[in-house]
This record gives C-alpha cells, sequence and structure tokens, in this order.
C-alpha cells in the first residue's frame, strides 16, 4: 500500500529537516510504498534566492528588524502554501503522516489543519495521521481529531491516539533521509 510522510508548509524559519522525519521514514518504509514529501523545505527551496537576497540585506543593515525583514517575507510565503499543497497528487496516496518539518518540534494546530484540508479536497478518503514531539506541542491532539487528524506516537505509528510519553529514541531503527539528507524531494514529483 502507498503511504506518504509529508511535512506542512510553516510561514516561517526554521526548515531544517527535522529528526522526526527521518525516523518516521525509517518506520514507515517498513510497511508502505513511501513517499517522503518535505513540502516545507520545498517551499523555502522555492524561494531560497528571495531568501538569499532577504538576508544579505539584513547582513547590511544597522538595526534587524523582523516587521521590516522576515515578516514581508513570511507573508508572501503564506500566499503560496495552498498553491503548492495542490501540485501534489494525494489521490495517490490513502494514508498520509504529517510530521513537524524542522527541528523546531511546534507546529500550530492550524497548519496541520490546513494540510488535511488540502489533502481532503483532492482525495476525501485518505487518512490523515499526525506525530510529533510527545512532550509538548502547538498542535491540540483534541482539536485535530475533531477534524479528522488522527495523532499517533513515534514509537507506535499503527496505533491512533497520542500520548503524552517520551519518544523512547533507544527503539527506534536509524533514522532516513533520501537522497543524502536533500529536502528538495518534491522537485521531482511535482
Amino acid at each position: 500500500m502507498k503511504a506518504a510522510l509529508v511535512t506542512p508548509c510553516l510561514p516561517h524559519l526554521p526548515f531544517h529537516p527535522t529528526c522526526l522525519l527521518g525516523y518516521g521514514t525509517a518506520i514507515l518504509a517498513e510497511k508502505y510504498d513511501l513517499s517522503v514529501i518535505d513540502l516545507n523545505a520545498e517551499l523555502y527551496y522555492r524561494n531560497k534566492g528571495r531568501l538569499a537576497e532577504l538576508l544579505n540585506v539584513m547582513d547590511k543593515t544597522q538595526i534587524v528588524s523582523d516587521a521590516s525583514h522576515f515578516y514581508p517575507f513570511y507573508s508572501e510565503l503564506e500566499t503560496q502554501i495552498d498553491g503548492h499543497y495542490v501540485r501534489i497528487p494525494w489521490m495517490d496516496y490513502p494514508i498520509v503522516y504529517v510530521t513537524p518539518p524542522a527541528w523546531f518540534p511546534m507546529v500550530p494546530t492550524e497548519a496541520v489543519l490546513r494540510l488535511s484540508r488540502a489533502i481532503r479536497r483532492a482525495s476525501p478518503d485518505t487518512r490523515v495521521f499526525f506525530f510529533g514531539n510527545s512532550l509538548g506541542s502547538w498542535t491540540d491532539a483534541g482539536e485535530l481529531a475533531t477534524n479528522g487528524v488522527q495523532t499517533v506516537h513515534l514509537n507506535d505509528l499503527s496505533v491512533a491516539g497520542a500520548t503524552s510519553k517520551p519518544v523512547r529514541y533507544d527503539l527506534l531503527p536509524a533514522p532516513v533521509y533520501e537522497n543524502g539528507g536533500d529536502t528538495s524531494l518534491t522537485s521531482s514529483r511535482l
């Protein structure tokens, strides 16, 4: 059976790949014909020129302000997210696992729900799961469940219902990152 492991797009930094993406890849690839789609990294990869320009300007500025530097860039990215999601052939995946897009483990509930709604518009029968940092998160498991997204724990991705237990990394296989850590995995799929 095909499945996808996906990161939601966040209109703010950071965008480095998370260990959860690597661990999830290792676990899920044993069970499914898995596609790893790091949508967040792809969003930034497509905008790396603009980001480089912004960082160059900030490097030469005497006073750096997120409000005048990063937030206009973030607002621009925000307008691209839904268009970014519709390019993925969600109907190819009966199961989609969503995980944090960066080493920063906090993912707002709305970011997961936005991705889930995009998936369901294209493929209403696709089952959507979320796993993240079990020790605390901005992601509200109750609200996800109310909206049809089941939470799972990294140590047991086949059992629905998130737990607040710490992740036991010693029980997980070695993390796997496709393409030697290249996070622009979706570019060849679009």
